[in-house]
């Protein structure tokens, strides 16, 4: 986390901070807070990153990736409604966009958030889009098939489909 630091300082320093740069700097510096299982740093890093790359400071404009970034982190401190919202945020955008990564990103995302509120249908539904998406997109083999398996793992264990579950898992290994 000090060579974040250290570039941010140096984008300060260069009257940087306020730039796409120092937004990118710090969705990053979130993302690998969030891997070392500190998620209220990331959200205060990736809610800056927003700012930042917002044309009304409210995440209007912002890159789908963004938000669902900060979806994932929502997720994870147990802010389901709020973490719902920006995945959903995400969703729209990037299907506006055209960008196919966010819109795969955000459907997986989506469906953890669907399924840990309990709702089943909309988990499946959100699997249901994204696995014709993936094998679309993607060689075989790719790990985002062993990300999907597992969402879909979680989601047959929820369901009471043990048998399916473990199937599921066996393919996401």
């Amino acid at each position: 986390a000090s060579q974040q630091g250290n570039a941010l300082w140096f984008l300060t320093v260069l009257g940087l901070d306020e730039t796409e740069s120092a937004g990118t700097l710090y969705n990053n510096w979130g993302l690998v807070l969030e891997v070392l299982g500190r998620p209220l740093d990331a959200e205060r890093l990736i809610r800056r990153a927003i700012h930042i790359g917002s044309t009304d400071g409210d995440a209007s404009g912002v890159r789908p990736l963004l938000l669902n970034n900060l979806s994932r982190v929502l997720r994870e401190l147990d802010r389901h409604d709020e973490a719902r919202t920006f995945a959903e945020r995400a969703y729209a955008q990037a299907r506006a966009s055209g960008d196919e990564l966010a819109v795969s990103q955000s459907l997986l995302n989506r469906a953890g958030i669907y399924r840990e509120r309990g709702d089943l249908a909309q988990a499946a539904a959100a699997l249901d889009e994204l696995a014709p998406r993936l094998a679309r997109m993607l060689p075989p083999g790719h790990v985002a098939f062993a990300q999907l398996s597992l969402e879909q793992a979680q989601l047959a264990r929820a369901r009471g489909d043990l048998r399916s579950a473990a199937a599921f898992h066996d393919r996401a290994v």
